[in-house]
């Protein structure tokens, strides 16, 4: 017998708002009615994880689309300047890493100098240089 998991509603509200801003940060700005279409989730759970994320910051309401009838539809986009992301790879020769602002302006991961010890970040990467020679 399989025990399946168990979500709370907190677990699917996180991936709920995960899901609506990987939409919206890789559409570029959509309507609540484009991402309802795109994520299965109904029009209320979008309404309501799209509103969480306009009050935490993270996405900005940034203009009306036309419509076939009824109110212009507001269009959202992720936020720009509102943050990075950062990515690291660590492989067995090197270490590369890459960062990404909140304006979807991407840069592809650096090679970095294995042999320096340095992987592009502030600090060296000195710990990983001693394990992988045990």
């Amino acid at each position: 017998m399989t025990l399946g998991v168990r979500y709370t509603t907190r677990d699917l509200r996180r991936r709920n708002r995960a899901m609506l801003l990987s939409l919206i940060y890789h559409q570029g700005a959509a309507s609540r009615v484009e991402l309802m279409q795109a994520s299965g989730l109904s029009s209320g759970s979008v309404s309501n994880v799209a509103g969480d994320l306009v009050e935490a910051g993270m996405v900005a309401e940034v203009g009306l689309a036309g419509s076939d009838g009824g109110r212009p539809r507001t269009l959202l986009q992720v936020r720009p300047g509102y943050g990075d992301v950062v990515g690291v790879v660590i492989a067995e020769t090197n270490i590369r890493w890459g960062r990404s602002t909140g304006s979807c302006a991407a840069r592809p991961p650096q090679p970095s100098p294995s042999r320096s010890g340095t992987c592009g970040l502030s600090r060296p990467c000195t710990r990983y240089r001693r394990a992988s020679r045990r």
